[in-house]
């Protein structure tokens, strides 16, 4: 109904759903604790972070991290991005998670210590299930004055997302 209504009749459409939009947000809110103003609305969780590496303001040399693993659409986009705004990649395994949460998140601390503009996470690994402990690791990231952004693809519905923790960005 949407696009048939934008198609129709142009911002008229828009005008049409604008209230229902303010609903949708205040539910996706719910869903994820954040503020109705705080949720944009892009075409799909790849375009979330495609917006977000390109969006940010960067400085030549940021050093954006990642997961070995992670779904390439939470991977490709921080790579351009890298190549783009002349940007370092740094790579942490996934196995210390995989093997205690206080182990990864010593891991990832090493790697924050070294100096990171934003980490890039999966909230659950698509390949092994692994969920990720994202308030500790939001905690840590601000700690070393880091953003954490959070691909929720795997997660979203499926297994409770709360980004009042500390989650800077969620696609």
């Amino acid at each position: 109904e949407v696009t048939r209504d934008y198609a129709r009749g142009g911002m008229t459409g828009f005008v049409r759903w604008a209230p229902r939009l303010g609903q949708v947000r205040d539910a996706l809110g719910s869903l994820i604790s954040a503020e109705p103003g705080e949720i944009a609305f892009v075409a799909n969780t790849t375009q979330g972070v495609i917006d977000v590496a390109f969006g940010l303001p960067w400085q030549k040399g940021d050093r954006v991290l990642l997961f070995e693993g992670e779904f390439p659409a939470n991977v490709t986009p921080w790579q351009q991005a890298a190549v783009e705004f002349q940007l370092e990649l740094g790579w942490l395994s996934l196995d210390a998670f995989h093997r205690s949460v206080d182990e990864g998140l010593a891991e990832l601390e090493g790697a924050l210590e070294r100096g990171v503009r934003i980490v890039a996470v999966s909230a659950v690994q698509y390949k092994t299930g692994l969920r990720m402990p994202l308030a500790e690791m939001a905690a840590l990231c601000h700690e070393y004055d880091a953003e954490i952004f959070v691909d929720a693809i795997q997660a979203l519905g499926a297994t409770p997302v709360d980004v009042s923790c500390g989650i800077d960005y969620l696609s």
